[in-house]
């Protein structure tokens, strides 16, 4: 089932390709293009492309397949995709590099999944490439990072952060996805406020929002949320949104559910009579269930410590 969706994640973008009609430039410049999103994209294909070759050359193909499925459904289809909704809504100034960008890396992703996955590939190649040779008859180029898109990668993967940390409190304070949120983003650095200025239609789109501020500083507003994320602090403005006081309840009733089931899952991990009798996956699968509990107490206390 979940190479099934994987297969549907990459045949949609595809058609989301098409429709906006992307296309391939084979005198493609990537290492001229502009826009900071365009940027961070081939700058982490360059760098699963480089992990997947040593781990080609170890024969470890499993971890081949993991870094594919990471890259091409997590950086690719769902925020790539996503963060280009709005240039080609609008036509910004990044407009037809983003169509070129966009199939460029597309078509290197076909390359890179067809020793695996020939089929699919091969049938989507053939969409793209109507009367071109065969994908099987291509060869898989090798690049370097470009090391002026570092700063790029690094602020959008800040970004990338700040609309994750915002959606998981809106998901855990269950404030209704239709439901329009004002936001203010503090950060002393001015080059960060900047950055983070020129995605506010993407803020907007992923967040609904209906008002965000940008300030060089913070201070603390009543009923509100607070995230900080490395050196920028959010506000999530809370106040006849939701009643603040019975959502901690909630969530506290939500961590002691919790920390019930953390402890008897460590007391069949810290039992050696189970742990010399138990199968050996039987174990791993109790082992990931304790970091998972643990992981989501973390997230529910840092919930909890951002409501002012």
């Amino acid at each position: 089932k979940g190479y099934r969706s994987f297969i549907n994640k990459i045949w949609n973008a595809s058609n989301y390709l098409l429709i906006n009609k992307c296309y391939y430039n084979k005198n493609f410049k990537f290492n001229k293009i502009k826009s900071p999103l365009n940027q961070w994209l081939v700058n982490e294909l360059f760098e699963t492309k480089t992990t997947i070759d040593e781990y080609m050359k170890k024969y470890l193909f499993h971890e081949v397949a993991n870094e594919l499925y990471q890259f091409i459904w997590h950086q690719y289809c769902d925020w790539y995709v996503e963060l280009t909704k709005s240039t080609f809504n609008n036509k910004n100034e990044y407009f037809e590099e983003t169509k070129e960008t966009a199939m460029w890396t597309f078509v290197e992703i076909l390359k890179m999944i067809h020793p695996i996955m020939p089929f699919v590939s091969e049938h989507l190649w053939s969409k793209i490439f109507e009367n071109r040779n065969m994908l099987i008859n291509e060869n898989l180029k090798n690049f370097k990072k470009v090391s002026k898109f570092n700063d790029s990668q690094i602020n959008i993967h800040h970004l990338i952060m700040i609309i994750t940390k915002i959606r998981n409190l809106r998901s855990e304070l269950n404030i209704p996805y239709k439901k329009l949120i004002s936001i203010d983003i503090s950060n002393k650095n001015k080059k960060t406020l900047k950055f983070l200025k020129l995605y506010i239609s993407e803020f907007e789109h992923l967040l609904k929002t209906d008002k965000i501020n940008f300030n060089i500083s913070n201070k603390i507003v009543p009923n509100s949320a607070y995230l900080i994320i490395e050196n920028t602090t959010i506000c999530v403005y809370l106040k006849d949104i939701i009643d603040t006081n019975e959502e901690s309840k909630k969530i506290l009733k939500k961590k002691e559910k919790l920390i019930t089931e953390h402890k008897e899952i460590k007391s069949k991990l810290n039992n050696s009579n189970f742990i010399q009798k138990a199968p050996e996956n039987i174990i791993e699968q109790f082992k990931n269930q304790e970091k998972s509990i643990k992981s989501s107490i973390e997230k529910l206390d840092q919930i909890i410590d951002s409501i002012k």
